[in-house]
């Protein structure tokens, strides 16, 4: 049984940009600045853009492993490439946190942390074995602790097992089988979070509808991009215009409640039309600053909140007690980082550098060594002659 679509070998430098921006904006969401963009929908509510990658990873997963999985392309192969894709920086980042807290209890300074060591909300045993196994998004601990966007990480390794299994061992129905899912676990989510936006509850049904999602928009894309390379550049000016307009004023004004069940089909919309490249905005998303941030997407999504919370809290709360100065201002009861609007604006944008550079780093030492690493040992085992 093979599947009917056609076989497309493409690397999508506009989809990765687009996730490139997206993990800026959840590093933005996670820092409460006193600047031009605070309380800004676009940019202070993170979450929503956690289901864009997982839809991304649907469509590119299944492009990449769809059909080979259809025919018998092994699962443990499959499962050890994701593993080491995800595991390593999360694992890594994670011990940063725990090593920075040891630290704190050996020379602690009084002011220069919201919390003791290892009493933040959740910050308990359960939750650590839980990050070490990578199960906190399974319903199995109550709190959002040390490197929080991490969940989405632990539900999306175990959405591509169960998408590898689905693929693997019924191919002749997987379509069937995964609108099923898709359609149930979303039914799930709402039913019993209130809308989309479900972390440790019902976070993994979310992960797997918005992953299935992206699965269908590659479906669709691998039947018409045939007939869409036929079409003028200008078609797809217009529509990508037309279509970013329409999703920004969605994310902006609409994705709440109910409605917000049906950000992951905005999304499929927007990676299906941005997968063909072929318009004014897509040229925009392949300059090279773009296709940076995009190859550094998964590090500053994953570092950002160590930067946030220990790499730049922690110093400029010790400045504060030892100058006497003060830098951070309280609006609506909460702490914001900045004393007026272009001081906190200025002190937002120092803040993503240090993301980007500090990603730029975890990207060369540790996403992409283990990436490779693991690729070869597969080569290797499959070079290896049989006894």
């Amino acid at each position: 049984m093979t599947m009917t679509q056609t076989s497309i070998s493409r690397y999508f430098n506009a989809l990765d940009s687009f996730r490139g921006i997206c993990a800026l904006i959840v590093a933005m969401s996670h820092f409460n600045g006193n600047s031009i963009f605070d309380g800004s929908p676009l940019f202070d509510r993170g979450s929503v853009y956690v289901d864009f990658f997982f839809v991304l990873s649907g469509f590119v997963i299944f492009s990449s492993y769809g059909q080979r999985l259809v025919e018998g392309y092994s699962l443990r192969k499959f499962i050890w490439l994701r593993f080491w894709r995800l595991y390593p920086l999360h694992i890594s980042v994670f011990l940063a946190f725990v090593i920075v807290d040891l630290f704190q209890m050996l020379v602690h300074v009084d002011g220069a942390a919201l919390y003791a060591p290892f009493s933040a909300p959740g910050e308990s045993v359960d939750v650590i074995v839980a990050n070490v196994f990578l199960v906190q998004s399974l319903h199995v601990v109550d709190h959002v602790a040390f490197n929080g966007p991490s969940w989405s990480i632990s539900a999306e390794f175990y959405t591509y097992i169960l998408f590898g299994l689905v693929l693997f061992f019924s191919p002749r129905f997987y379509r069937i089988i995964l609108v099923t899912m898709a359609i149930s676990f979303a039914v799930i989510v709402y039913t019993y979070h209130g809308n989309l936006f479900a972390k440790l509850d019902f976070g993994y049904f979310r992960c797997v509808y918005g992953f299935m999602c992206g699965v269908f928009a590659y479906e669709v894309f691998s039947r018409l991009v045939c007939w869409g390379e036929t079409l003028p550049k200008r078609i797809f000016d217009i529509l990508e215009v037309l279509v970013f307009s329409l999703v920004v004023i969605y994310l902006q004004f609409f994705a709440y409640n109910l409605a917000s069940m049906a950000v992951p089909l905005i999304f499929s919309v927007l990676v299906l039309l941005f997968a063909f490249e072929k318009g004014i905005i897509s040229s925009f998303l392949k300059t090279k600053p773009l296709l940076f941030l995009g190859m550094l997407s998964y590090s500053i999504y994953m570092v950002h909140m160590f930067v946030s919370g220990k790499f730049f809290a922690l110093p400029l709360r010790l400045i504060e007690k030892l100058t006497g100065h003060h830098y951070t201002v309280i609006i609506d009861s909460i702490e914001h980082y900045g004393t007026n609007l272009w001081f906190g604006t200025f002190l937002e944008l120092f803040y993503l550098c240090i993301v980007v550079a500090c990603s730029y780093v975890s990207y060369r030492l540790i996403e992409n060594p283990f990436r490779i690493w693991s690729k070869r040992v597969l080569k290797n085992r499959e070079n290896q002659p049989a006894i």
